[in-house]
């Protein structure tokens, strides 16, 4: 197994993704089981150097024209 992909790797990795409090804040970043799971994918993902592309706004997605189905009569 790689050694960015282990399991000590893969928590460091979570917790340098959620913010830093104040000591005498004891609030939690991750309210749910789903967003610890989705912290736990992301940091994952990171380590495999995966990086996620968005658009631009600015700029128009192409129309893409679906061919039309064929008559069935």
């Amino acid at each position: 197994m790689s050694e960015h992909l282990r399991v000590t790797a893969i928590l460091s990795g979570m917790a340098d993704a959620l913010p830093i409090h104040p000591p005498s804040d004891d609030s939690s970043d991750v309210v749910s089981s789903y967003e610890a799971i989705a912290l736990l994918i992301h940091s994952y993902l990171a380590a495999l150097g995966f990086k996620l592309q968005g658009f631009a706004e600015d700029k128009k997605l192409r129309k893409y024209s679906l061919p039309s189905p064929p008559c069935l009569s």
